[in-house]
């Protein structure tokens, strides 16, 4: 008889943005990285 499995996942995201960098947004599923809102303010 199989035992059942419990899947244990988790992601750490380290994050470091110059304060002169303006509209970064984390987004938590990494779908989108929003290179084209960055401004250098």
């Amino acid at each position: 008889m199989n035992s059942p499995v419990i899947p244990i996942v988790w992601n750490d995201q380290i994050i470091a943005v110059s304060r002169t960098i303006d509209g970064f947004v984390i987004d938590p599923f990494e779908m989108n990285h929003g290179m084209g809102r960055l401004r250098k303010g």
